[in-house]
């Protein structure tokens, strides 16, 4: 009785183990799925907004624009009064969302989708993934973080360049020049 107890034990561990480095690749893949089904379904029968429209009700709830506006700014971010954070974080949301929906729009149908790797580490992973559209390869990786026990996505690297750290430098550089209140202006306007 003892030795199946301890059997059930290590299963569960195991179990549990598995899951948690399951969930985030599983979060990912279904989001891919999801958008590429609503793309093939819909793009005939809608607008590209009311196609944008859906796909954001999509990839909202999986992206964690805030955190990712925090990085996005890095020290900066302090630098901020509260509603500016707030409005930055509304403004970059809908940048990165715009950007997002209009590459998904354009190459999720006829894309093919490999995830060759999926680490995780505590409340941090990384979900490794391949496009192929026609003979050519693009790597994504997704970067997310356990919150409020849901894996949120906080950064995307695209053939090795990450869209947190190149926001970063651009924004820096806009925050040097022009203050805090010309990156809001500059973003009110895109």
């Amino acid at each position: 009785m003892r030795i199946f107890g301890l059997l059930l034990g290590l299963f569960l561990l195991a179990t549990s183990s598995v899951a948690e480095i399951i969930a985030p690749l599983a979060k990912v893949q279904a989001t891919i799925e999801s958008c590429q089904s609503a793309v093939r379904a819909k793009k005939s029968q809608l607008s590209e907004e009311q196609l944008k429209k859906e796909l954001e009700v999509i990839i909202r709830p999986v992206f964690d624009f805030r955190e990712m506006a925090k990085r996005c700014l890095g020290s900066n971010w302090a630098d901020g009064k509260p509603e500016q954070q707030e409005e930055f974080v509304s403004l970059f949301s809908e940048l990165l969302a715009r950007t997002y929906l209009n590459k998904i729009i354009k190459g999720i149908e006829d894309s093919t989708f490999s995830y060759p790797e999926n680490r995780v580490e505590k409340d941090r992973a990384i979900v490794m993934t391949q496009i192929k559209n026609n003979d050519e390869k693009i790597a994504i990786d997704y970067r997310l973080f356990l919150k409020d026990n849901s894996w949120l996505i906080y950064d995307v690297i695209i053939e090795n360049v990450g869209l947190v750290s190149n926001y970063r430098a651009e924004f820096s550089a806009i925050i040097r020049k022009e203050g805090y209140e010309g990156l809001l202006e500059r973003l009110r306007k895109k």
